[in-house]
C-alpha cells in the first residue's frame, strides 16, 4: 500500500479505496513447512502487514505447525498478549459496514480456519447491543449474578 497516512507506521487507506479483503487473511489454513527450519517448527502470522484492517487495533495471530517426530518453538514471551482466537465451525458471512460517508457494506464470507478483523467500535456496539437486549427480555447479565438461584 502507498499512502500519505501512516498510522503505527504502517500505511491507511483512503475511506473509498477499503475493501472487504482488507479485513481478511486465509493464510493460517494451510501447514507450515516444518522442514525448513532447524528447530521443526513452522510459524506463520496474520500481522497488520498481511492483514491491513488490523492496523491500530492491536491485534495479531499466529500458527505453529510442529514437524511429525517432535519439533521446538523457541522460548519467547509475549507480553502484551490477552485472547485467543477461536475457529469457526462452518462457513459463515461476516458483515461490517462503515458508519462514516460514503457508507458502503463490506461482506467476506469466513471459511473455517481463515481469520476476519472486526473493527473495535462494531465488537463494543455489538456487546452493548447484546446486553439492551438481555435487559429487555429480563435475562440477567454478567454484573447481574448471572442467573444464580438467590432463594
Amino acid at each position: 500500500m502507498c499512502a500519505a497516512v501512516k498510522v503505527n507506521g504502517y500505511a491507511c487507506k483512503a475511506a473509498a479505496a477499503v475493501t472487504a479483503d482488507d479485513f481478511y487473511f486465509s493464510g493460517l489454513g494451510g501447514a507450515g513447512n516444518t522442514s525448513a527450519s532447524a528447530y521443526g517448527s513452522a510459524v506463520t502470522g496474520a500481522n497488520v502487514e498481511k492483514v491491513p484492517g488490523l492496523n491500530t487495533l492491536g491485534v495479531s495471530m499466529s500458527r505453529i505447525d510442529y514437524a511429525p517426530g517432535g519439533g521446538l518453538n523457541p522460548p519467547h514471551t509475549h507480553p502484551g498478549a490477552r485472547r485467543r482466537v477461536r475457529l469457526p465451525p462452518r462457513p459463515r458471512p461476516l458483515p461490517a459496514q462503515r458508519r462514516r460517508r460514503p457508507r458502503r457494506r463490506l461482506v467476506r464470507v469466513q471459511q473455517p480456519a481463515s481469520r476476519h478483523a472486526v473493527p473495535r467500535r462494531r465488537a463494543v456496539r455489538g456487546v452493548a447491543r447484546a446486553a439492551r437486549r438481555r435487559a429487555r427480555q429480563g435475562v440477567p447479565g454478567r454484573h447481574q449474578g448471572g442467573g444464580q438461584d438467590q432463594g
